[in-house]
């Protein structure tokens, strides 16, 4: 009994039941006074400038970025095992995210889109994305980055990305809050069990000192 409330299960058993209760209220109840209000909102205060500054942030979950930086990994760290799992993750994430689509089957909210966007919109496969891989990312910076001040710095701004994009796709119109929130949500739960699975055949005889070139 000790060993059931420690801080990781804790951590993973409130977003489990947080993701459960969203599903279960967006199931019943649909598109929320919440969802639409906030699209109202941020309608309201489109500029030029904010949309320009939207379309440069979320593109930061495109294909091509995030495989340039799985390539900068594969030549950054000495143990190719980290490129190859953060690609895998990608993979795992992105088919799971579709496999909820197609189950939730949630239309867009096409009167508000700004860009073109095909694909069912629950749950947000920018924002899960970002939380998957950009999470990750933290992760293994954490571990490699030996100066304490870098170490902090580097992640906080990439933590501070992973918000940043999720908005984009609210502000840019192509999702609803709730696709967003549950989005971030499943890809904690995802990350988290993910990272637990798959860490000891990471850095199974390998040297995190040696990690970095």
């Amino acid at each position: 009994m000790d060993k059931i409330f420690t801080k990781k299960n804790v951590f993973l058993t409130i977003p489990i039941v947080l993701f459960s209760i969203a599903i279960v209220l967006m199931l019943s109840i649909g598109v929320t006074k919440c969802d639409t209000y906030v699209l109202n909102l941020l309608q309201g205060i489109r500029t030029s400038n904010y949309t320009l500054i939207s379309l440069i942030v979320t593109n930061f979950c495109s294909p091509l970025v995030l495989l340039a930086i799985i390539l900068i990994m594969l030549i950054a760290f000495k143990n190719k095992k980290i490129g190859l799992f953060a690609s895998l993750n990608i993979v795992c994430g992105l088919i799971i995210n579709q496999i909820i689509k197609f189950a939730v089957a949630r239309q867009r909210p096409i009167s508000y889109m700004m860009i073109d966007e095909s694909g069912y919109s629950f749950p947000s496969a920018h924002s899960m994305i970002a939380m998957i891989f950009y999470g990750f990312l933290i992760y293994i910076l954490f571990l490699t980055i030996k100066k304490k001040w870098l170490r902090n710095l580097v992640v906080v701004l990439i933590a501070l990305l992973i918000p940043c994009i999720s908005f984009t796709r609210i502000y840019l119109g192509v999702h609803y809050p709730s696709d967003i929130f549950c989005g971030l949500l499943f890809g904690y739960i995802y990350l988290v069990i993910y990272i637990t699975i798959i860490k000891k055949y990471m850095f199974k005889n390998w040297l995190i000192d040696n990690s970095v070139i």
